[in-house]
């Protein structure tokens, strides 16, 4: 946030802004929180994609964040096997300074759940109308419960449908999830059960599944709370 922004933020939070607790807190309080993070540095944005579209898909949202001062680093994923992915998101995120918040669409919900685990600069998760797999969990497990219109959520690999992983990181790191209302790739009911076993109250979007492209500002604004809220 640029400096000559920061009185606007603070009249807002001044006014109108509880506590975390939901209690009531003095307005030197909340004075000394915004002008918190105000100063922390910026997080950078860590962006992986779904089964059905490359890194270039995030171009509407990119400008967006970077507009707003974020580093953002868009990762173009292997599709041969969960396990790669997973390796190549993760060597991403250890190789950026500073906090970092991973952002996952669709099928690139389940990379983040890997590559994420056990990282120490992780700040938060965000799920877009993504897959939130458990520990040793198939990625396909649900696929009959919540069937989907197009089932273009998973790669075209079958084979990936059984792979795993070892522990998700939303168990363990602050998690954010969007779901898309609009039946397409992913049942919105499996969105919410994500979001509900995550712990996560989720906001919701009317939009396709493709709702980065059809929905950035929001999205992008939907990162960007998860960037700077404290859980």
């Amino acid at each position: 946030m640029k400096t000559k922004g920061i009185g606007s933020l603070l009249v807002v939070m001044i006014a109108s802004a509880p506590s975390a607790r939901g209690q009531v807190s003095s307005p030197a309080t909340w004075l000394y929180d915004a002008l918190t993070n105000a100063t922390k540095p910026k997080p950078t944005i860590v962006l992986v994609q779904s089964a059905v579209a490359d890194a270039m898909g995030w171009q509407y949202i990119v400008p967006i964040l970077q507009k707003d001062g974020y580093k953002v680093v868009a990762v173009e994923t292997p599709l041969a096997s969960l396990d790669e992915a997973i390796a190549t998101t993760k060597s991403v995120i250890d190789g950026v300074k500073g906090p970092v918040v991973v952002v996952g669409h669709s099928y690139g919900g389940a990379v983040i759940t890997g590559a994420a685990a056990g990282s120490l600069n992780v700040r938060a998760l965000v799920y877009l109308a993504a897959l939130a797999p458990d520990g040793n969990e198939p990625i396909g497990e649900f696929s009959g419960k919540y069937p989907c219109e197009s089932g273009g959520a998973l790669p075209a690999n079958s084979a990936i449908l059984s792979e795993t992983i070892s522990f998700p990181a939303w168990r363990s790191i602050p998690s954010w999830y969007l779901v898309s209302k609009d039946k397409d790739e992913i049942s919105p009911d499996l969105q919410r059960f994500f979001a509900k076993r995550m712990g996560v109250i989720p906001s919701e979007t009317r939009a396709k599944h493709g709702v980065f492209l059809s929905q950035s500002k929001t999205v992008a604004r939907f990162i960007e709370e998860a960037a700077v809220t404290e859980k």
